[in-house]
């Protein structure tokens, strides 16, 4: 049997351990609430019992009608609840109780009809034996009283019992649970332990095979540049249209060659972070200096945290990449505006770069952070497509957070968050 059909089993037998467990519970509420129900009928039964000795004695001192039908209802009623315990009553919502207890009840109807007969004698004349009638209800409340005793025990047998049920099901369940343990979940961990190890080896040679593929790639392509410009150069004047219009594809296509290697080595070079308190202001003015931008733009930085923790080369590889794609996506005629702000809490800091561009569409909101995603036309916007995923790989590794929020021909904002340690 594989892992994943013990899995399926011991998951299905768990179930309906518990399924069986709470059917258990329920019954045992059921049979509590029925006990406790008889239990008090017959606390009733002895109430009105009691009620009618009294009755009797108030009869005494002064009988009349209506004081004789106020202990004949009493007596009606006692009556009913007495009968209803052998053949059930539905007024009353009373089953009749279990064969054993009904032949316990059946003993008490001799009391019930001595006190109908001494009523029903007395009727004419409004004069009871209370004597006669106080001794057979002291009688029967005594035999009653053991037999609400005996209610009483048999319900607690009854819990104790499926107490017993329930510690053993809880067994069960907790061996079926070491089973699982030991014969589904511990092979699962292995197994998955062991693809992961698969998993980092193979991701580690990919790493390794594409730096060395864009590294190997770029002498080739150099040379390329080289020998074109050279022979582009050597004609000077020379130089025919066409040929010249082939010397420059050839040079135009060797640079973004170039600069995708460049960017792909780049990204595989990426692997861990060396945090450290960043000036992020100092950063952002510093990629001013250094950006190679021919339009004029406009570059803001409004409230923002003046120190965060990160690894300072490498932030400065995300905000770049960021700057750059705003000054890089607007429409044409347009200036750039980039507004830097964030904040910072007991958590995390967040930085939010946002651009007056023309905007990405709800479904490619996650697309352009994978390697090579260009949602764009290459001849009209350039740039290898390896930026932001450049940008998420960094911000994953700092174990933060890269998301975006935009609306087309109004804007991007980019949102990063970066946690405190």
């Amino acid at each position: 049997m594989t892992i994943t059909k013990k899995y399926v089993v011991i998951i299905g037998f768990t179930c309906l351990l518990i399924i069986i467990n709470q059917l258990i519970i329920q019954y045992a509420i059921s049979q509590k609430s029925d006990d406790a129900f008889y239990i008090n009928i017959s606390g009733k039964q002895r109430m009105l019992s009691q009620k009618i000795i009294a009755l009797v004695a108030e009869n005494k001192e002064k009988p009349n009608k209506d004081n004789y039908k106020k202990l004949e209802n009493t007596f009606n009623e006692w009556e009913k609840v007495h009968y209803g315990f052998q053949y059930g009553n539905k007024d009353i919502g009373l089953e009749k109780l279990t064969k054993e207890n009904i032949s316990l009840v059946q003993n008490l109807n001799i009391y019930v009809e001595n006190a109908r007969e001494v009523i029903k004698n007395s009727k004419e004349k409004l004069e009871i034996n209370i004597e006669e009638l106080a001794k057979n209800q002291n009688l029967f409340l005594v035999k009653m009283d053991k037999i609400v005793k005996k209610l009483e025990a048999d319900s607690d047998k009854r819990l104790q019992f499926i107490k017993y049920i329930e510690i053993f099901l809880a067994l069960i369940t907790l061996l079926v649970l070491l089973v699982e343990v030991i014969f589904v979940f511990i092979p699962i961990t292995k197994n998955l332990q062991k693809q992961n190890s698969k998993l980092l080896n193979t991701n580690k040679t990919l790493e390794e095979y594409n730096y060395v593929a864009s590294h190997d790639l770029r002498t080739p392509i150099i040379n390329i540049l080289s020998f074109a410009k050279l022979l582009k150069n050597q004609k000077g004047e020379n130089i025919k249209e066409d040929e010249k219009t082939c010397l420059d594809f050839i040079i135009k296509g060797a640079k973004e060659m170039d600069n995708m290697t460049n960017d792909l080595m780049h990204f595989s070079l990426i692997k861990e972070v060396n945090k450290e308190k960043v000036n992020i202001i100092e950063i952002i003015k510093s990629i001013e200096k250094e950006l190679e931008i021919e339009n004029e733009y406009e570059l803001t930085i409004n409230e923002i945290p003046k120190e965060i923790e990160a690894d300072k080369q490498l932030i400065k590889i995300v905000i770049k990449n960021i700057i750059e794609n705003a000054i890089k996506f607007i429409e044409i005629n347009k200036m750039p505006t980039i507004n830097v702000s964030g904040k910072a809490n007991k958590k995390q800091y967040k930085i939010i770069i946002e651009d007056k561009g023309i905007g990405i569409e709800e479904k490619d909101k996650e697309k352009i952070f994978g390697i090579y995603k260009r949602l764009n036309n290459k001849q009209t916007y350039k740039g290898s497509g390896i930026g932001l995923a450049i940008a998420k790989k960094i911000i994953d590794l700092h174990e933060g957070e890269i998301w975006v929020e935009s609306q087309i021909n109004e804007g991007t904002k980019v949102f990063i968050t970066l946690p405190k340690s």
